[in-house]
């Protein structure tokens, strides 16, 4: 029988094709997309209303199944208030090991999946000596994407298929053209997807009137103004350097990013 293999399908093309090159293996694959939000006038942010419709009709493309999976309050919590938490404590957030590999890993679980797979442009490997899998580096290093996935645990890795990570972007592009898929020249995401104008520093001066450390987010968000230069793409740039709190100068082999 076919391992079964759960999808997370953002309405992009590297989720896409991520799914073709899993059928393609001979998995058991089905789509699913996060509502991360109730909000029916942003159609840039992530989790959108849009992006579940796009994935649906994606997934219906490629003949397989498509469900949406609610996570907002997760998203709002682990995600939106971990951003401005670790920003105002002078830290890169990095919250994909809650929401992603955390509680969609967990749900796929549960429900008769072997694997989760995503569009990363990343890939897993295995030790046989350490008995460990590994994170390594996309075979495309414009699009690598290691660094975003660089605290997954061990058992995360066990049970995560990253087939995009062997390919270059502009084959991925190919590879859902040749099949059809209507989001094969859809535009790449580059800000950070619950603030898709970019504006983070408003982000953190509108959240920090609700958050318990308002006084410190506002603070931080006035500080931010005055470097608007080290926005969205200041954070991919950070994340090997920052000290994070459960950093340590030689993390695991689980954790390393190899070539």
């Amino acid at each position: 029988m076919a391992k079964k293999v759960l999808v997370g399908m953002s309405g992009g093309v590297d989720s896409a094709a991520c799914v073709l090159l899993l059928q393609k293996q001979g998995y058991d694959v089905s789509g699913v997309t996060l509502r991360l939000h109730h909000y029916k006038d942003r159609p840039g942010t992530c989790g959108s209303a849009d992006d579940i419709e796009e994935a649906a009709r994606v997934a219906a493309q490629m003949g397989i199944s498509h469900r949406v999976l609610d996570l907002c309050d997760i998203f709002r919590r682990e995600v939106m208030g971990h951003f401005v938490s670790e920003y105002c404590a002078g830290r890169t957030p990095n919250p994909n090991r809650e929401l992603k590999f955390g509680a969609m890993l967990d749900w796929a679980l549960d429900h008769g999946f072997d694997y989760v797979s995503t569009g990363h442009y990343a890939r897993v490997g295995f030790d046989a000596a350490s008995g460990r899998h590994l994170l390594l580096r996309g075979v495309d290093a414009h699009k690598d994407q290691s660094y975003v996935l660089y605290q997954m645990t061990q058992r995360q890795l066990a049970h995560l298929l990253l087939p995009v990570g062997e390919y270059s972007k502009p084959e991925i592009r190919a590879l859902a053209a040749d099949f059809g898929l209507e989001n094969a020249q859809k535009p790449d995401s580059q800000d950070i997807c619950f603030v898709p104008d970019g504006d983070y520093v408003r982000f953190l001066r509108g959240t920090s009137a609700s958050s318990p450390t308002g006084t410190m987010c506002a603070s931080c968000a006035s500080s931010a103004a005055s470097r608007p230069s080290r926005a969205t793409s200041s954070i991919r740039a950070a994340v090997s350097s920052v000290v994070t709190a459960d950093w340590s100068p030689t993390p695991p082999v689980s954790a390393r990013v190899s070539a």
